[in-house]
């Protein structure tokens, strides 16, 4: 474990803001959607959805079009056109958007470790078309709060639990992974894909699981933490 960091780098959903409401209406929506045009039985196709959502969460397969269309073979129902299936992919995000929330300690945690003199970054994977993340992530939270935004899947192939996501902050940030924190919430995706990369790992989580060096009940303790594992200089 570094004697000091020098930067903190963040996940998104689930780290800095709300996912499990947004997650669960948008997939309703695209149930009731699939419910619609299709008139299969709502709740057979929300079980199908939340089964396949599941598998390809474990996977990292990201893009929403896809999980509609492999939806549509197992429920056995065909989609009209792209454009429905693009509709559909619409109006998931949508939403997911109005429900979507940061954490109420998000942005006081990410202010004082500015003031206190950190580098602060993002790492999250893709929502699966280009620009959506990052437009998703504007949205809720300055994105000039930080010093280098990646998504990964958007800005290179890779993506978490890949570390090639992590070393290429690091790049942008001039930074060897030594000096760095990575905080997450996914022990399947986040703590791999930053160990492997050489980033200290901290999980918000009631659960070690993952191997975090650092586990955190609410994001708020993250200062203090980092203080008293001397992970930081105590003059700041």
């Amino acid at each position: 474990m570094p004697t000091k960091v020098r930067c903190v780098l963040f996940d998104f959903d689930g780290t800095l803001a709300t996912v499990s409401e947004p997650k669960e209406a948008a997939l309703k929506t695209a149930a009731s959607l699939l419910s619609q045009t299709s008139g299969v039985d709502f709740q057979r196709a929300l079980k199908t959805l939340q089964d396949l959502q599941k598998e390809m969460e474990l996977t990292q397969a990201l893009d929403r079009d896809e999980w509609w269309r492999e939806a549509a073979s197992r429920l056995e129902i065909n989609l009209a056109s792209d454009t429905a299936v693009a509709e559909i992919t619409k109006s998931y995000w949508e939403a997911w958007g109005l429900r979507s929330r940061l954490f109420p300690d998000a942005l006081s945690t990410l202010s004082r470790l500015k003031r206190g003199g950190l580098l602060l970054g993002i790492v999250a994977n893709t929502d699966g078309k280009k620009g959506l993340k990052r437009d998703r992530m504007a949205r809720a939270l300055p994105l000039s709060l930080f010093d280098v935004v990646i998504v990964a899947g958007d800005d290179l192939p890779a993506k978490k639990p890949n570390p090639e996501p992590f070393a290429l902050a690091l790049s942008y940030l001039g930074l060897g992974p030594e000096s760095c924190l990575y905080v997450g919430d996914d022990p399947l995706v986040d703590v791999p894909g930053a160990k492997a990369a050489g980033l200290t790992t901290a999980l918000i989580s009631a659960s070690a699981q993952g191997r975090p060096d650092l586990l955190l009940g609410k994001l708020r303790q993250l200062p203090l933490l980092l203080s008293k594992s001397l992970l930081v200089d105590d003059r700041h």
